[in-house]
């Protein structure tokens, strides 16, 4: 028997035989050098006289593979029936980062190289470690009821490496589930899939498990599909994350299909459904949905649900399940993309969800938002934050109603429902909307319903004087049912720049001035803090909370003093961080001194200063600073050193 080791194995191994057993085989085993562990070693027989290169078919007579432990120990068994003069064993350490698939050419029992692929997605799951990539170099079949055999995480890719071309992907038409057992991206390649004429019919269904899992960039779908972060029937999950960068998708839920989720849900879309319009008016509209919680009854979330849109198209965002309950707060957030409707609540009639949503735009494009449900009630606060983005036609805090020249149902808000509005924001543009999408286009403080119910409160707060830009838009402004489709909030703020109003529950607010200001809330001077909302308006005005009201200051020689008079809007606030600055600039405009003194009570502070002893004057800056902020606080003052103001 003749031993061929290639270069590298050479140097890096060294092999130990064991003695045949009655087992029929010849065992080598011994360590790697440091820097193996984790790799492969790749072991051939080939005949004697071969062409040890690139042997062909009928040369081989024996492949195999191990892995190399994390100690670097190794150990590989070669059947004694290959031994006997007539081959010859070449061994190489693989550096399988790679691993090949080739339904066409591949076989089961090859070693998944370049040269070499495995034939199904199987047998490239049972050779992967962690990080290995699955090169898929044709369309390859996913049978029915297959089981993904690996714990590892791996990329599933249709890209050649060496030509950079995509020729692979994966075949589903075989079936309709394929569950993903462990983490894993999935990125350009092909992906067959089954054809649905109603949402009825079953498309594919991918099913991560509670694993993270990446839909990555490249990947092009021949159908949507349905995609789940939970699992299948009788398979809980813990948590879940999704991510989706390119393809087509019917339908996408955070949670399961028919199985609960035990903790959060997270769901980022990058860019989707490519083509499709999420305009209902339009040939191409596409009835695509995303969910925070899970599918059918027995789907239900134990957690919170998050939902991140950056891009793509898609018809409705609900925060919730489609029929079942999240025993938590949603939480959405979008920043492109187009949606046409947006539920912080649930969009069935049969789920009820108890809880908080939250929801935030600063980009893309969406046609409505409504903070509650769509066809049931909602317990819970809603909070919308629309500050950057377009809406095409109409915000509402709360849930949605029928409305067809009467009401044909009285869903609302058992809790506040807050809607907070920026100035950058593009509102009730009615642009790209059918005639018919307009009727009914505004801002609405509440539900869209017959009644201001009691239990719901409606709160309206413009930030940043966002009341100058956008306050012509509260109610219904298409004038077809202008006395139906009411606001019906109960509080609107118009507040001006200098600070945040962030809404707490029913008429409480949190004014948040930014450092250095203080706020007046309808002529009455707050430092911050919890306020509650008493009258149908509220005027709130950031001014300067931090004021240098006099000084005085003298030199004598190359010693300057300066005596300031300093007033806090709010002593209380006094944290240390406030400190007064006396910067000192000769005529020709170079600084020439400074001094600081930390700010922690009113009244007059003394700042001393050595100066250049010469004959000509200084000029004399004092501003306050903060000192965590890192930014002046108010506008300061100027003079000249030896007077004041």
């Amino acid at each position: 028997m003749k031993r061929v080791l290639s270069a590298v194995i050479a140097a890096a191994l060294v092999f130990q035989m064991a003695v045949a057993g009655a087992e029929g085989y010849i065992s080598f085993s011994g360590q790697a050098p440091a820097g193996y562990s984790g790799k492969w070693l790749t072991c051939m027989t080939v005949k004697n006289g071969a062409d040890t290169e690139t042997p062909a078919a009928e040369d081989i007579g024996w492949i195999g593979q191990e892995r190399i432990s994390k100690n670097g120990s190794y150990s590989i068994k070669i059947p004694a029936s290959q031994f006997g003069g007539e081959f010859e064993l070449l061994s190489s350490i693989a550096f399988v980062n790679k691993i090949y698939v080739s339904e066409l050419q591949g076989s089961d029992t090859a070693n998944g190289g370049e040269q070499t692929p495995v034939k199904t997605l199987n047998a490239a799951l049972a050779r992967a470690g962690e990080g290995d990539t699955i090169v898929l170099t044709d369309m390859v079949s996913v049978p029915k009821n297959m089981v993904w055999r690996t714990d590892k995480k791996v990329t599933l890719t249709g890209k050649n490496p060496v030509t950079g071309q995509i020729t692979g992907g994966l075949n589903l038409t075989g079936t309709v589930s394929l569950r993903i057992l462990s983490e894993a991206v999935f990125e350009n390649m092909t992906l067959e899939t089954l054809k649905t004429n109603s949402i009825s019919e079953n498309a594919n269904k991918l099913f991560a498990c509670g694993n993270r899992i990446v839909m990555g960039e490249g990947l092009t779908m021949t159908n949507p599909i349905d995609i789940f972060g939970g699992n299948t029937i009788n398979n809980s999950a813990n948590g879940t994350e999704l991510t989706i960068m390119s393809g087509l998708y019917r339908r996408i839920f955070g949670g399961g299909e028919n199985s609960p989720t035990y903790g959060d849900t997270h769901v980022t879309i990058k860019n989707m459904n490519v083509g499709m319009s999420a305009n209902d008016s339009s040939k191409a509209y596409y009835d695509s949905r995303i969910y925070g919680g899970g599918k059918n009854p027995g789907s239900d979330v134990d957690g919170s649900s998050y939902i991140n849109f950056l891009g793509g198209t898609a018809a409705y965002i609900s925060g919730c399940s489609s029929a079942s309950s999240l025993s938590g707060d949603t939480h959405i957030f979008v920043s492109g993309g187009r949606v046409m409707n947006i539920y912080g609540g649930s969009v069935d009639e049969k789920t009820v969800h108890s809880g908080n949503t939250y929801i935030e735009m600063t980009g893309g494009t969406a046609e409505s938002i409504f903070g509650g449900s769509s066809r049931i009630g909602f317990k819970g606060n809603t909070f919308i934050r629309v500050c950057g983005g377009e809406i095409l036609r109409r915000i509402y805090g709360g849930c949605y109603n029928d409305y067809d020249g009467g009401w044909g149902s009285d869903h609302f808000v058992t809790g506040s429902c807050a809607v907070v509005i920026g100035p950058e924001a593009r509102l009730i543009t009615k642009g790209d909307l059918s005639v018919f999408n307009t009727m009914n286009s505004g801002i609405f403080g509440g539900s869209r319903a017959a009644a201001n119910h009691g239990e719901e409160t409606g709160i309206l707060i413009f930030e940043n004087d966002a009341y100058k830009a956008h306050g012509d838009k509260i109610g219904e402004q298409s004038g077809y049912f202008a006395n139906a489709l009411l606001s019906h909030h109960d509080y609107l703020v118009r507040a001006g720049a200098g600070g945040r109003v962030v809404p707490e529950n029913k008429s409480d607010i949190r004014i948040i001035p930014d450092a250095g200001k203080a706020a007046v809330a309808n002529g009455v001077k707050q430092y911050g803090g919890l306020y509650t909302l008493s009258g149908m308006e509220t005027e709130i005005v950031f001014e300067d909370g931090y004021t240098i009201t006099g000084a005085l200051s003298e030199k004598s020689g190359d010693k300057a003093v300066i005596n300031a008079e300093v007033v806090a809007g709010n002593p209380a606030g006094l944290n240390g961080m406030q400190v007064i600055i006396a910067a000192v600039y000769d005529s020709a405009g170079r600084f020439a001194g400074a001094a600081v003194s930390e700010i922690t009570e009113n009244g007059s502070k003394d700042l001393n200063i050595k100066l250049p002893e010469t004959g000509e004057s200084f000029n004399v800056r004092l501003f306050i600073w903060d000192k965590n902020e890192l930014k002046p606080l108010g506008t300061g003052c100027s003079f000249i050193l030896g007077e004041g103001i």
